[in-house]
């Protein structure tokens, strides 16, 4: 993995600090903080949401640039409590704030007096409806007065801005898990195709049918990877996972995870394929036979299981994954990605590992899979009837699960 920047090592924390926030100071536990933590990011997605349908012409929830201010946005929210505590900074307010600040950094800014207005409809519908009414001025030269709450919340969002830069360092500009997935893949429609091609011209001069024997199903190309890969790396971002791992190792393991499911297959086949690639996410995570090795294979196996846990928390989607194969039924992992001709010029040699890169207890015999804690792990496997995965089914293959 390439060398952190100091700006980036000193938002990544250990499992251990979520122990010492500010929130936890103020009696609050760990289970209340990250479930809090996720309803500021949730009120933040229903705003955005609220924002873009008023606005004119209606822009789409699900372009790219929204989609990036509001993984941003989960982020910054992790940051921000880490440093300040939620009894004096509460949810519907810095849900409001960091939509605001994050969307000043994309191509289309949301306007300060729409948010507003939305958070006046959403978090204000006990107040008479003269305090809340949204300001919608009609003539820039003659400009409506603005309502007591518009006036109200408008000053509280800007007062605090100031706090949650100073908070935040002043540090807007992060690497995104999902923006570095969506690069990272790009080209595997091309790598798939001339594999296909070649295995086509093998099995046609072996007298076999042209679609016999393919290393990949026809599911598999960039736009499936990338429909699913929102839905899981926007669930992900509810939990701190952005402030307790580099986005590098997200985003792998995220595409690890997504070929075991689409191409229904084992965990461990999955990240077996996916270390083919790993240089793509400028990752240390090099294919073996008997299982992948190298510098970040650690990291990457304990991001896997906090990425497990929330797909297991979806009983569809873990239909579409084997299991892992007995002792006595594993056999060594082959290559699919890279051709005979891609290795010879690569300067990558083939040969049998002499030690599995994972033992029979899943540790890595690199240093060992990082285990969360287990009041971390009850709180990110906890249920939520609002998740993007719920609709990561539509893009799933269509043929039959394994059970």
């Amino acid at each position: 993995m390439r060398p952190l920047r100091q700006e980036e090592v000193q938002w990544l924390f250990p499992k251990s600090a979520l122990n010492n926030t500010p929130s936890r100071a103020d009696g609050i536990s760990l289970i209340e903080e990250l479930e809090r933590r996720k309803e500021v990011i949730m009120y933040m997605r229903s705003l955005i949401m609220r924002v873009s349908a008023q606005m004119v012409p209606k822009k789409e929830i699900e372009s790219t640039s929204y989609r990036g201010a509001m993984t941003l946005g989960a982020t910054l929210v992790h940051r921000f409590y880490m440093r300040r505590s939620l009894k004096d900074f509460e949810g519907p307010l810095m849900a409001a704030t960091i939509l605001w600040m994050v969307t000043k950094l994309e191509e289309n800014t949301l306007k300060l007096r729409l948010i507003v207005n939305c958070a006046l409809d959403k978090f204000e519908s006990h107040m008479p409806d003269s305090w809340r009414a949204p300001w919608k001025p009609r003539d820039p030269n003659d400009p409506q007065p603005a309502s007591e709450g518009h006036r109200y919340w408008e000053d509280r969002i800007l007062t605090a801005e100031q706090v949650a830069l100073e908070a935040l360092c002043f540090d807007m500009f992060i690497d995104q898990p999902w923006v570095i997935f969506r690069r990272s893949i790009k080209g595997l429609n091309e790598i798939l195709e001339k594999l296909l091609v070649t295995q086509d011209m093998s099995n046609s001069s072996n007298g076999r049918h042209s679609d016999g024997d393919k290393k990949w199903g026809v599911k598999v190309d960039e736009a499936m990877m990338n429909s699913v890969a929102w839905a899981l790396l926007s669930e992900s971002s509810l939990s701190p996972l952005a402030i307790l791992y580099p986005t590098p190792v997200i985003s792998f393991s995220a595409f690890a995870l997504i070929l075991s499911l689409v191409e229904q297959m084992p965990l461990s086949s999955g990240l077996a394929a996916a270390s083919e690639l790993s240089n793509k996410f400028d990752l240390d995570v090099q294919f073996g036979h008997d299982g992948p090795t190298g510098k970040d294979l650690p990291a990457v196996n304990g991001e896997f299981h906090h990425l497990m846990l929330n797909a297991n928390r979806y009983d569809g989607l873990l239909r579409y994954m084997l299991p892992e194969p007995s002792v006595e039924d594993k056999k060594p992992f082959t290559r699919r990605f890279m051709l005979d001709d891609d290795l010879n010029e690569a300067g990558v040699k083939e040969k049998p590992e002499e030690l599995s890169s994972i033992d029979e207890t899943g540790k890595s015999r690199n240093g060992g899979v990082l285990e969360p804690e287990a009041e971390i792990k009850e709180v990110i496997s906890g249920k939520d009837d609002q998740s993007p995965l719920d609709s990561a089914h539509n893009a799933l293959p269509s043929s039959k699960p394994v059970l």
